[in-house]
């Protein structure tokens, strides 16, 4: 049995987790309370982006102090900077999945790394409206663009293995 905590995310259901639903106040483990810092301002972050959301937000939606978010994460740069990590490792699980089939050729290709991308959009809302909205200024990656440069550079490496098999020329 599990309960639910996010569209993309699931905790396993434990005395604690039933407590809570049945509106019991009760101490979270380490683990319990990260997941729910994570699931809460993953979808603050979504709604609001990046610089509208601030840790006392955060904490007030999880009903905690301040000073528990910082234990975790150290600031908001932290636990945003969790949340792409997990988006990121998830979009491209999702195309470097759809890029190992062996069958067909280069379009074949390009149309799952596609079809790929189309259902992460499709599943994971929230995350794809966090990629692809503002992000802290020195960050150069954890974004949209740089997602898909690895994306581009995974299906560059397969188009020039795919173009080499059948004798087209590198350059191409």
């Amino acid at each position: 049995m599990t309960e639910q905590t996010g569209p993309d995310e699931e905790l396993e259901a434990t005395p604690a987790t039933r407590s809570r639903a049945r509106g019991e106040r009760v101490r979270m483990s380490g683990r319990e309370r990260r997941e729910q810092l994570i699931s809460v301002g993953r979808k603050l972050f979504a709604a609001k982006g990046f610089e509208a959301v601030t840790i006392e937000e955060i904490a007030s939606k999880a009903g905690v102090s301040k000073p528990v978010v910082y234990e975790h994460f150290g600031s908001k740069d932290g636990i945003y900077a969790v949340i792409v990590d997990r988006e990121m490792n998830a979009l491209l699980g999702m195309v470097s999945a759809s890029l190992t089939g062996t069958g067909g050729g280069a379009r074949e290709l390009l149309e799952q790394a596609g079809r790929a991308l189309f259902d992460y959009i499709e599943t994971h809302d929230e995350g794809f409206r966090i990629l692809v909205r503002d992000s802290p200024v020195a960050q150069n990656t954890g974004n949209f663009a740089s997602l898909l440069r690895d994306v581009a550079s995974q299906v560059e490496a397969l188009l020039a293995h795919e173009f080499d098999r059948k004798g087209y020329p590198p350059k191409l």
